[in-house]
């Protein structure tokens, strides 16, 4: 009888903590004593539980290493993203306030030049040479400005070019503008532009006019 009862104690004490570890308790121990098998499989089961449990423990803590890396990560990923959101905001407003500060002088000494030109004398050629010198370097900066806004946005947007419009592109008008803007300089070096072109010339593509003229 009381060898019927030991066992049945022990094995309900290995059920139960059979049943614990099952549940989730991976502190649960079966508490045995003596030198019998049943104690002896209470040991081994007491071992497995313990190394169950710090393997558990040593994952958990891997899980909490690696969610904080990524949430530092991706803390880090937002900063950058919202670095380059003001980045390019103040990319554009740069742009639009460049594009401001050097179109309005130009445009008002080309105002001022043309209302000279609209009092001189017919007879005045000199004055009037000089005018027109100073209207066409007014229109070569404008389009120097042009050319360094477009490509400022292609530059901050490589792949801009598939969203530009397209437009007309008079290659003879083109080339005869830039064989002008050049002929000073030429002459200051002794050298002369001959320029041969077909009328009529035309394409269309992605670059605008003042793109396609910073590019010859």
């Amino acid at each position: 009888v009381l060898l019927s009862r030991r066992l049945s104690r022990s094995i309900r004490a290995l059920m139960t903590g059979t049943q614990q570890i099952a549940d989730g308790n991976l502190a649960a121990r079966v508490q045995l004593s003596g030198d019998d098998e049943f104690s002896t499989l209470a040991g081994h089961f007491n071992q497995m539980a313990d190394k169950i449990q710090k393997q558990r423990a040593a994952l958990e803590e891997r899980q909490d290493i690696l969610e904080s890396r990524v949430t530092e990560r991706t803390q880090e990923l937002l900063d950058i993203n919202q670095n380059l959101c003001r980045m390019d905001r103040d990319r554009r407003a740069f742009l639009a306030d460049i594009s401001h500060e050097l179109r309005t002088p130009i445009a008002a000494m080309r105002a001022h030049a043309q209302v000279i030109a609209a009092t001189l004398e017919p007879r005045d050629k000199a004055s009037k040479a000089r005018i027109d010198d100073l209207l066409a370097a007014c229109d070569r900066s404008s389009r120097l400005i042009e050319q360094l806004l477009a490509l400022a946005r292609l530059d901050s947007h490589p792949g801009a070019t598939t969203h530009l419009e397209r437009h007309q592109v008079r290659v003879d008008q083109s080339l005869v503008r830039v064989s002008r803007d050049l002929a000073s300089r030429a002459l200051q070096k002794g050298q002369r532009i001959e320029l041969l072109v077909a009328d009529d010339q035309a394409i269309e593509d992605s670059l605008t006019p003042a793109l396609f003229e910073s590019l010859i």
